[in-house]
């Protein structure tokens, strides 16, 4: 796992440099993978780009959990997965598309991957995708930072010093 991560990492990097769009970007990393992993091996992946003096965002959801877009009153916007995993075989017969959206000043764009959602506790009960929702829509006057932290700590709650099964990892970005 750890190999795969590190040429994914690497091919996204080398993607980024080009003036391809995210769409076209994605497209090639995922003609990539189907050359470079074994077959029944896949990844998830939230790409975006962002515009930010306009707010507009592009994201392409690849089986990955969808990201979430709150407003300043606590509305969520689900932005809907547009790709299945990325892999070898029947996957690379799909297009890969993309979804857009604009941020408006005060918005908070929450993506965040299954090691959040998937936490369990010691009942073996799932933390769950509303859950992550509910403590950032509670923590929507608080800076990015403790929103996190509010976040890290609900979850390590719920957990009651079950050790983690899964990598956490977390995006929030909010448009001035």
């Amino acid at each position: 796992a750890a190999l795969t991560v590190s040429e994914i990492h690497s091919a996204i990097h080398l993607l980024g440099e080009t003036d391809r769009s995210l769409v076209d970007r994605v497209t090639a990393l995922n003609r990539h993978l189907g050359r470079s992993l074994v077959l029944g091996r896949f990844t998830t992946l939230l790409a975006l780009s962002l515009d930010p003096p306009t707010g507009q965002v592009e994201f392409v959801v690849a089986g990955h959990i969808p990201p979430r877009i709150v407003s300043r009153d606590g509305r969520v916007r689900v932005v809907p997965r547009t790709h299945p995993v990325l892999g070898p075989g029947l996957l690379q017969k799909k297009n890969v598309k993309s979804e857009r959206d604009v941020l408006a000043p005060g918005e908070l764009l929450v993506g965040f991957t299954d090691g959040y959602s998937e936490a369990n506790s010691l009942a073996n009960k799932l933390y769950g995708e509303a859950n992550v929702i509910e403590v950032i829509r509670r923590s929507l006057g608080e800076d990015l930072p403790t929103i996190r932290t509010r976040l890290d700590e609900a979850v390590a709650s719920w957990q009651e010093g079950k050790p983690r099964s899964d990598d956490m990892s977390l995006l929030l970005l909010r448009r001035q």
